[in-house]
């Protein structure tokens, strides 16, 4: 593995997922930069938050030792999924995502922006997106900004539970694309 769990009491001892890479470069050197999820605990004790590491080649990376973004609520640690990450001239946009409760019927999993002037320091922005079902699905999101304008894409099932199964709503888009030139 390039990037493993923390040590046992350590923030993301538990599992480290969702990773988004970047590769940024200053004075003719590259770095490669990564943002993941990483978690503790499990069950309604887990807890989630957004990690940082570098790396001079893609495959030996250095954590921060602590997490640079936590969801602002601990139910919304909780239920941390999805990161991705774009730099712009005036900073860096992340986006992350978060799902219901699991047995909280009538919720749907969302898109959230935090932005940072460094990567390392973020500040929550809100929500910008929802999912269009109603369940626990995790929204999973990827990014590009191309010539100033962001797209953003996500999968969002748009399928329901028909008695034992879940069947696909007419005319179901599997992936769904946004544009913005904000975030």
């Amino acid at each position: 593995p390039v990037l493993a769990p923390g040590n046992p009491g350590e923030w993301d001892d538990f599992t480290v997922a969702s990773p988004w890479v970047l590769r940024e470069s200053a004075g003719g050197t590259a770095r490669y930069r990564m943002w993941y999820r990483g978690c503790r605990g499990t069950g309604r004790e887990r807890a989630c938050a957004i990690g940082h590491a570098a790396s001079p080649d893609g495959l030996r990376w250095t954590k921060t030792a602590r997490p640079v973004f936590e969801p602002p609520s601990a139910i919304e640690r909780r239920q941390l999924r999805g990161v991705t990450v774009v730099r712009r001239a005036e900073g860096y946009l992340l986006w992350y995502s978060l799902t219901p409760e699991l047995f909280n019927k009538g919720k749907a999993s969302t898109l959230h922006l935090a932005t940072s002037s460094d990567g390392l320091r973020w500040e929550a922005a809100g929500e910008v997106a929802e999912a269009s079902e109603h369940l626990p699905y995790p929204i999973e999101p990827s990014v590009l900004d191309a010539a100033g304008t962001l797209h953003l894409w996500f999968v969002d099932s748009l399928r329901h539970l028909e008695k034992d199964n879940y069947a696909e709503h007419e005319g179901a888009p599997y992936l769904r694309h946004f544009t913005s030139s904000d975030g």
